[in-house]
């Protein structure tokens, strides 16, 4: 292989897509579902997750929120919720993207200069 083929020259051109979605969903199937722990019995009353995404010039940003209730048939337990992770790609980074029908990816990209990097103007929240 050629050497300049593994080179990146001012004349080469990279364009990548802006890739927004911000996807919700209900578990329905889930609801009424029944389980035990220890010597607890619980019945899953509420079952939520939305994942945002960001790509654009100045970076990218991820969002998840899961959201889940369950009763017991006892007393009502108090159930921590998860606090939601903020993923915010403000240093290097790998993007790989990749069809879910397919073997292989279509883009991978590795993004080291975080001099290309800037931060959000709405405080770093998709959707």
């Amino acid at each position: 292989m050629e050497p300049w083929k593994l080179l990146f020259l001012e004349s080469d051109l990279l364009n990548i897509p802006v890739v927004e979605f911000n996807l919700d969903k209900n578990f329905d199937n889930l609801i009424g579902n029944r389980f035990s722990a220890d010597t607890d019995t619980f019945q899953i009353d509420k079952a939520y997750q939305r994942i945002g995404l960001r790509l654009d010039e100045e970076g990218a940003e991820v969002e998840s929120v899961v959201e889940y209730g369950v009763a017991t048939e006892e007393a009502p337990a108090q159930i921590e919720k998860p606090t939601p992770k903020h993923l915010i790609f403000d240093s290097p980074f790998l993007l790989v993207m990749k069809r879910v029908d397919s073997a292989n990816p279509y883009l991978v990209v590795w993004i080291e200069n975080t001099e290309l990097l800037k931060p959000t103007v709405n405080g770093g929240k998709v959707g």
